[in-house]
Order: structure tokens, then sequence, then C-alpha cells
């Protein structure tokens, strides 16, 4: 695995894996808890990651970008598309934990080009403007 993008939910994880999936990276969206066994040129955006003790033990195998953004304002967004917003306080704490490239939630158009270094990835600025203004939504939950 090459690298991994993590953060509470509500943190792009899901447009993090459509921009940096194009025909050279693929980035898949919550590949861990899907079980997906990786290869050594292929990346997740994965809000689980903390949560797995086995591939947090594994940071030094791949790089890490962990986004922070506030609890409060995480349960807000998640309250508003009726998701549950309990485990975020616990998350957050493992989360703290990680090791890796720390990016504000708020900062993530304005520092595209330093995740771009971290992770080796070439930026192309015509895809990133075509990127920003997407609105991105993982869609698993389903309220029953």
């Amino acid at each position: 695995m090459k690298f991994v993008i993590t953060g509470l939910p509500r943190t792009r994880t899901a447009w993090f894996s459509a921009y940096f999936t194009n025909g050279v990276e693929h980035c898949y969206h919550e590949a861990i808890r899907d079980g997906i066994n990786l290869g050594l040129s292929e990346g997740t955006a994965d809000c689980g990651y903390a949560l797995f003790p086995w591939w947090a033990e594994r940071q030094g195998d791949h790089k890490l970008v962990i986004i922070e953004r506030p609890v409060e304002e995480v349960n807000k967004s998640l309250i508003q598309i009726n998701y549950p917003a309990e485990g975020t306080n616990f998350l957050a704490d493992r989360l703290a934990e990680l090791d890796g490239l720390r990016i504000i939630y708020g900062n993530i158009n304005d520092e595209i080009h330093k995740i771009h270094e971290y992770l080796s990835i070439p930026f192309d600025q015509q895809r990133f403007d075509l990127f920003k203004e997407l609105h991105i939504v993982g869609t698993r939950y389903v309220k029953s």
C-alpha cells in the first residue's frame, strides 16, 4: 500500500478517493473496512483507519495523511445527513495518536500541493480545478 488518507467522517475521504484515482494512481474509499488487499501503488481514503490496529501498527509501510476537523463540526455534519454521530470522540482520540502529515480540514484546498508533495504524486492543476468544486459523498449508510 502506498498511502492512507484518514480523519473523522465528513473530512472529504470520498472526495480524496475520487481525486487521487487517475490513470497512474488508484485510491479506494474505505478499502481497509472492506478488506481489500491493496497493492504497493494503491492508496485508500479511510475514516476507520485508526480503529484497525493491525493497519495502524504498519504505519511505516505507507504514507499517512490525517485530516483534522473539530468533533463538534463533524457531529453537526453527520446529524444533517441523518448519520449517527456516535463514537467520534473515541475516533478523534485514536487519530491523535497517529504520525503523519496533518492537514486542517478547512485548509485542504490551500494545502493540496503539500499533500501531493508528501505522497509523491505529481500535481495536476487542471484536475484540481475540476475537482475542487465537486461535492462527493459516500452513500453506504442507509438509515432504517
